[in-house]
């Protein structure tokens, strides 16, 4: 019984540890990507690591990108906000600089734009929880060929 517990205890406890990860495809044949699909799953809350939105977009030509995130405050957030970029997915870099907002009670909307063209076929926007508590509402990206 103790072992199942622990085993319980376990499984519970690594899962509390994984990251919140959102995949969003960005059809091959489109520029544009626009979603409000979020629930209170897609919250960034103390003890959360990282919360990713990754999009694939495999085009074939160096691009930019504009990238546009609304977040929900719930409790006073601080949360820091990077895009990257990543060809095959096992390395990344960053896409401009970190973005930092920290939030009472009033919601926000977050622009990022890259003006470098690249060639990256995966985009992960990185939300770091600093203080208190937000929540994905809403979620744009433009990829414009160079």
């Amino acid at each position: 019984m103790k072992n199942l517990i622990l085993i319980l205890f376990l499984a519970v406890f690594s899962l509390s540890a994984v990251a919140q990860e959102k995949y969003i495809p960005l059809d091959f044949n489109k520029t544009y990507l626009s979603t409000t699909n979020f629930t209170l799953k897609d919250t960034i809350a103390t003890g959360q690591t990282p919360y990713n939105l990754q999009v694939y977009a495999d085009k074939q030509v160096p691009c930019t990108q504009y990238v546009q995130v609304k977040l929900d405050s719930i409790s006073g957030p601080k949360v820091t906000l990077q895009l990257k970029g990543s060809v095959f997915g096992d390395t990344w870099a960053n896409i401009g600089s970190a973005v930092t907002w920290s939030g009472s009670t009033a919601d926000t909307t977050i622009n990022i734009s890259n003006a470098t063209a690249n060639r990256y076929r995966l985009y992960d926007l990185v939300m770091t929880r600093v203080a208190g508590k937000a929540k994905v509402s809403a979620f744009k990206i433009k990829v414009l060929y160079e």
